[in-house]
């Protein structure tokens, strides 16, 4: 009879890819070269190791090691194999394992997937790298929590300017999921816009960057496998005209009215919640070749300090300074971990996707 791996026999075999070249074509952070790539992703192995993460499971009970393994033994993507090239995938999904912080949206409209994607990472991570290594292998389908099925939609990573330092791993998800968003719809990254059919002069439309509330959520169902509810301050101010016209609203959950209350048990309960942040048409003059930092902007939140009344977000952005007009926020790492007070968070909060667990109605007054 065989005996289990270890820890060791695990970072041993995941190693032995790890120590090939890494490409350089595919630019590497500033503060990165690519001899350290090595020691970085065996110390990420070895952290994960700590923390008992090779064990955790996917939905279909495979765990994280043979997921990785698998990962390592097998081919990528034909387009994949020079540039990023194996080791930088494979490193950089470990990395991303080991740290969810480090994943970012570069200079694209990618703030919806990109929380969903660092929410995997953390919260399901055998599940994460079962994706994320499915899209990478040459077949590029991977079957998510929901049955519905995502794609690779890139032929070749080629970077450019407006990728900052999104790492290729972030990429590869980030551009199948918008694609997943919008079905109907072709995403094309070097563009950051989805197009349909049309009569333009190439044959399509472009119809924006981003995704919507209907969408997204639609998107969490399928990556999680797990029903949510949404709220915002449009079905907030439909429930006031309702109010207006004398009909009973307390059992009907209210962004405005509940929507604190939603967000304080759902981080009670350890549970994942994401908000869009919205200050309406306020924008900010930058250069318009860069990333346009402007609302709305999904985030998911991270935690309350009731002391210090602040809200402790993830900023799919990972600024390096405050940015949200109007608003003083505190860059609390260099990871995308920010925070507001409450009162400034309550204000631009347009948006919530939760469980429905930590929505409690309201009972209506008893009549006089």
């Amino acid at each position: 009879m065989s005996r289990s791996l270890t820890s060791d026999d695990i970072i041993r075999a995941l190693n032995a890819v790890l120590r090939d070249p890494v490409d350089r074509s595919y630019p590497l952070p500033p503060y990165e070269t690519p001899s350290k790539w090595a020691g970085v992703c065996e110390q990420a192995l070895r952290d994960m190791a700590a923390r008992g993460m090779f064990a955790l499971r996917d939905p279909a009970g495979t765990s994280l090691a043979k997921i990785l393994l698998r990962a390592a033994r097998s081919e990528v993507a034909p387009s994949l194999a020079s540039v990023p090239g194996k080791v930088r995938m494979l490193g950089g999904l470990i990395r991303n394992l080991n740290d969810p912080g480090r994943i970012n949206q570069g200079q694209k409209g990618t703030c919806a997937v990109t929380s969903l994607e660092s929410f995997l990472a953390e919260r399901q991570p055998a599940e994460y790298a079962r994706l994320v290594s499915t899209l990478m292998a040459p077949g590029g389908t991977v079957t998510l929590a929901s049955g519905a099925t995502m794609r690779r939609d890139e032929s070749a990573l080629v970077w450019s300017r407006t990728e900052a330092w999104r790492s290729p791993v972030s990429r590869l998800f980030q551009v199948a999921a918008m694609e997943r968003a919008y079905p109907d719809l072709d995403y094309r990254n070097t563009i950051d816009a989805h197009f349909q059919a049309g009569n333009a002069a190439d044959g399509s439309i472009n119809t924006g960057t981003g995704i919507d509330l209907k969408a997204f959520d639609t998107l969490l169902q399928e990556l999680t496998g797990q029903e949510w509810e949404t709220l915002s301050r449009a079905s907030a101010q439909a429930a006031a005209t309702l109010a207006r016209l004398g009909l009973d609203i307390s059992g009907v959950a209210n962004l405005e009215r509940d929507g604190w209350q939603i967000v304080t048990r759902s981080l009670a309960a350890g549970d994942g919640v994401f908000v869009t942040l919205n200050t309406g048409d306020l924008e900010i003059d930058l250069d318009p070749e860069q990333f346009p930092y402007v609302l709305p902007h999904k985030v998911r939140v991270l935690s309350f300090d009731d002391g210090a009344d602040r809200v402790f977000y993830e900023d799919p952005l990972d600024p390096t300074e405050s940015w949200i007009p109007g608003v003083e926020t505190k860059v609390e790492d260099d990871c995308g971990r920010c925070s507001m007070s409450r009162a400034d968070f309550c204000r631009l909060m347009d948006e919530l996707s939760y469980l429905p667990a930590h929505y409690q109605p309201h009972t209506s007054a008893p009549a006089e």
